[in-house]
């Protein structure tokens, strides 16, 4: 067995402690893109998409940016999903959250 430095052991864990240490307070707060989806009664065959870029998650921030989509029904939420990691990725985010499912994903910059 690989015996591993502690650096090396807090990158690998990094992913679910920093969210948990976000929600804490007790590291400084992350880069998050949070989205969910909406039904919107008043255009039929469409779903209201919302997202928020968070710059200190979980607390607010003055840069955080709210938005609103209109999008067709029949999207799948994979489809969304993929949408909403490029927006991550274009505003520079770290981590994605579905609000509904409550998944924090990191984002993978290539």
């Amino acid at each position: 067995m690989e015996l591993k430095t502690f650096g090396q052991h807090v990158n690998e864990a990094a992913d679910q402690n920093l969210i948990t240490l976000a929600k804490l307070g007790l590291v400084e707060g992350l880069r998050v893109l949070e989205w969910w989806v909406d039904p919107t009664p008043d255009q039929p065959g469409m779903i209201r998409v919302n997202w928020k870029e968070y710059y200190n998650w979980p607390n607010e921030h003055e840069d955080d940016l709210w938005a609103i989509q209109p999008v067709r029904s029949g999207l799948s939420r994979g489809n969304i999903k993929r949408r909403m990691t490029r927006f991550a990725m274009e505003s520079e985010l770290d981590w994605l959250l579905d609000r509904e499912t409550g998944e924090m994903t990191q984002v993978k910059y290539q």
